[in-house]
């Protein structure tokens, strides 16, 4: 596919420049009305899914995570298993990737390839043919910068080069580490933001788009700079050691292995989460008995099921919970004090909770009586 110069794409801006930026193909970039008449008959074609619900093909999912927590290490787990046709979080083909890394070595990545390669149990020759694992660390790899007088945005000629290797060597997925590298205008700048992930996806068409970035420094902060960064990407997963938003919990012993993998933003699924652990140089997803890829479901059974188990332990010991969040008796704090929770979180609990009382598996009975000799109510397991 040829590229031209565009003289007339308002964001581009030659005349700032010395060199003249690449524009994206117009044939890529040209928006036709749909023809309504020719569709008729037809069928929709599926969403493709490079990981099914998570990562999917024609558009951009960002994985925002802090310094050090671990993106660039599961960004290359995750090319790693689509290389191989390796499940990861669900099943997977083999894949051809692409994935620039902008801000390690050659040889770092050769030992965390090493490390990924013995999880996998297979040899660093089995990658050759699918993952393309390029190092750019000490690199100019802006694709997008601001014109000379900053007035507009502009893609850099080292978009070319990523479109024309992706191209070349066949890929369907592109991994890219990560914005602070590779955008070089305003994060906050909400026009930017948007033409550069709209002309990013055009240069790179149907393939799936992995963009890693950074949360800011605000707490509880899951992506920087504006909003467009969220509403432009079609989905959006955040890496964390604790699910975002959930408060501390005093009486849960932090394990600093732990991360938390989470689908926050979904446009084509629903929102979900994995649990990885770090054990021998890879981040290990929590081990489930899943049966066709619905995990989701899997989790909320195993939940509820643990919720059914301590309302019958508590009962033995003479404890009767009820669903009051300001409640003393509260049941997801009494699982978390009684250590009934099996790694559980209270939120996960409450939900359960919540729909086993909907379900008509729990239901609220007297119990006994309350010290002024007034019913006393909790929640038992219905009959």
């Amino acid at each position: 596919m040829s590229v031209d110069w565009d003289q007339e794409d308002p964001g581009f801006a030659p005349e700032a420049t010395k060199e003249k930026p690449i524009a994206v193909p117009q044939e890529v970039l040209q928006a036709l009305p749909l023809d309504w008449p020719r569709l008729s008959p037809r069928t929709p074609p599926e969403r493709r899914w490079a990981i099914p619900h998570w990562f999917g093909y024609g558009h951009t999912t960002l994985l925002v995570g802090s310094g050090g927590i671990g993106k660039t290490l599961i960004a290359q787990q995750i090319a790693s298993a689509l290389a191989l046709g390796k499940e990861f979080i669900e099943p997977t083909s083999p894949t051809r990737v692409l994935m620039w890394a902008c801000e390690d070595d050659h040889d770092e990545l050769w030992r965390r390839q090493t490390y990924i390669a013995q999880h996998l149990r297979v040899g660093l020759e089995a990658f050759e043919e699918n993952f393309i694992l390029v190092p750019r660390h000490g690199q100019d790899n802006a694709l997008c910068a601001m014109s000379e007088f900053g007035r507009r945005p502009m893609l850099t000629p080292l978009i070319q080069t990523l479109t024309e290797q992706a191209n070349d060597t066949h890929c369907d997925v592109v991994i890219l580490d990560n914005v602070a590298q590779l955008y070089g205008a305003g994060e906050n700048d909400r026009f930017a933001v948007t033409w550069f992930l709209n002309h990013l996806s055009g240069a790179l068409g149907t393939k799936a788009i992995l963009l890693l970035a950074h949360p800011s420094r605000t707490a509880g902060s899951e992506f920087s700079g504006s909003s467009a960064w969220e509403n432009v990407a079609r989905s959006r997963w955040y890496l964390g050691s604790s699910l975002p938003k959930e408060k501390p919990d005093p009486d849960h012993e932090v394990n600093e292995d732990d991360r938390y993998l989470c689908r926050r933003k979904a446009n084509y699924s629903s929102k979900d989460w994995r649990k990885l652990t770090y054990s021998a140089g890879v981040l290990v997803p929590e081990s489930l008995e899943s049966v066709g890829g619905i995990v989701a479901h899997l989790r909320e059974q195993a939940t509820e099921k643990i919720v059914l188990e301590a309302i019958q332990k508590l009962a033995s010991m003479g404890i009767y919970a009820n669903e009051g969040t300001r409640s003393p008796q509260y049941l997801p704090n009494l699982i978390a004090q009684f250590k009934l929770g099996n790694g559980q979180t209270k939120p996960d609990l409450a939900s359960a909770m919540r729909k086993l009382l909907t379900d008509g598996k729990l239901t609220k009975a007297i119990v006994g009586k309350n010290a002024n000799r007034t019913p006393k109510e909790g929640l038992v397991i219905a009959q």
